[in-house]
């Protein structure tokens, strides 16, 4: 899921973007590997369960200090929030 808006008034804009990600359970399997040989052999059937989840914000703002030039020059700051989670079981 993503969303992202902003919004100008004047010199001024603001803006954010939020990204989450949600991975549950997801499955893998590996049917059968064999570790044979001529004098001994073994056989190992191995599944896994892994899950992804994260979450990026981003939230800034601007001011336009040379605006309706040939080129506007707009100087923008902002934070950032990032979480990112993973397991295997």
């Amino acid at each position: 899921m993503e969303f992202e808006g902003g919004a100008r008034k004047d010199r001024w804009s603001v803006f954010t973007d939020f990204i989450y990600l949600n991975f549950f359970r997801e499955k893998n399997a590996v049917k059968s590997i064999d570790f044979g040989g001529n004098l001994a052999g073994s056989s190992a059937s191995v599944s896994t369960s892994s899950s992804l989840k994260g979450m990026a914000w981003t939230v800034g703002a601007g001011y336009a200090v040379l605006p309706g030039r040939p080129a506007d020059l707009d100087v923008f700051g902002s934070l950032r929030y990032f979480r990112l989670e993973a397991s295997t079981d």
